[in-house]
């Protein structure tokens, strides 16, 4: 897999852990 998957897994299991999905999405990348 690479690398670049994995860390967008990390951060999108992250952000759902957190809870944080919302109407802007982009705010959360730029929370990063």
């Amino acid at each position: 897999m690479p690398q670049y998957l994995m860390i967008a897994e990390k951060v999108y299991k992250k952000i759902k852990e957190d809870d944080l999905f919302s109407d802007t999405p982009t705010e959360h990348l730029n929370n990063l």
